[in-house]
């Protein structure tokens, strides 16, 4: 051999450069199948998992949806009740006799309608019809979503019990129902706090007042009635005594029906 010249590969060396690449092809191919079955499995995990997650939401939706149309069915079927219930009270609105007009109303009202109680004294005053309104006003239960709602914290302060026990009093706000007011007479048909008969019902802003022990308890609600005659919920109720200091003073739907936006407070 001279020099410079490579060495010339022998038919032995090619034939075991064949068969080492055919060696390295069958390994590929003999490690596809596995590496195919690895990923189709872990392919099939990923969506098995999806369907079964879109599954069990289709599920929950469904549930929900069957949930509260059960809800609005019962709501419905309760209404229903109420009406047929009031049917039987209504011929005894259209008598003279105030006194019927009065429970007629009131019994309507406990059955769950102090809307169209409200709303028939409104279109349809009379004695007995503004008698039993006015009770209405001053005693309804809540119409809304919760019969009690939560109390609106405001301002404290501390003050020292009879015990010597310090006590902490909460100063909140809401609304109370002060009585039924006939401008043309100018005087209160009803009152539920001590004030004088004549007073005028702007003259009450800022005047601290307090629950006559006549009328009872009173109801502090998160607002006044709306204007269909839905009551909110009742805060807190105020015994004989208690006192507000009233901030405004509006009237219901000009029926002579006064409330009062007023502070007060309660112990804790």
């Amino acid at each position: 051999m001279e020099r410079g010249e490579q060495p010339k590969a022998t038919l032995d060396d090619v034939l075991a450069e064949l068969k080492a690449q055919g060696a390295r092809k069958k390994d590929f191919w003999d490690r596809l199948p596995q590496v195919s079955t690895f990923i189709s499995t872990v392919v099939l995990g990923i969506a098995g998992l999806w369907f079964t997650h879109s599954y069990n939401e289709r599920q929950s939706a469904i549930v929900e949806q069957q949930t509260r149309q059960d809800q609005e069915n019962k709501k419905q079927q309760a209404r229903i009740l109420e009406m047929q219930a009031v049917e039987k009270f209504v011929p005894y609105l259209t008598t003279d006799d105030e006194r019927k007009k009065e429970v007629a109303l009131l019994v309507i009202t406990t059955l769950g309608s102090p809307e169209f109680a409200t709303q028939f004294a409104k279109l349809n005053p009379s004695q007995g019809t503004q008698a039993a309104a006015d009770r209405i006003m001053a005693s309804s239960v809540s119409t809304s979503s919760s019969a009690v709602t939560a109390p609106g914290a405001a301002l404290t302060s501390s003050a020292v019990a009879s015990d010597g026990k310090a006590s902490v009093a909460a100063t909140r706000t809401g609304w109370v129902y002060l009585g039924q007011y006939v401008a043309r007479d100018g005087r209160w048909e009803t009152r539920y706090f001590d004030f004088p008969e004549s007073a005028d019902p702007t003259s009450l802003a800022s005047s601290s007042l307090a629950v006559r022990a006549r009328t009872g308890n009173i109801n502090v609600r998160s607002g006044m009635p709306t204007e269909s005659g839905t009551f909110p919920g009742v805060r807190e109720v105020l015994s004989p005594g208690s006192k507000v200091k009233v901030k405004t003073v509006r009237e219901w739907s000009y029926t002579g029906y006064m409330w009062a936006e007023v502070e007060y407070e309660t112990s804790r």
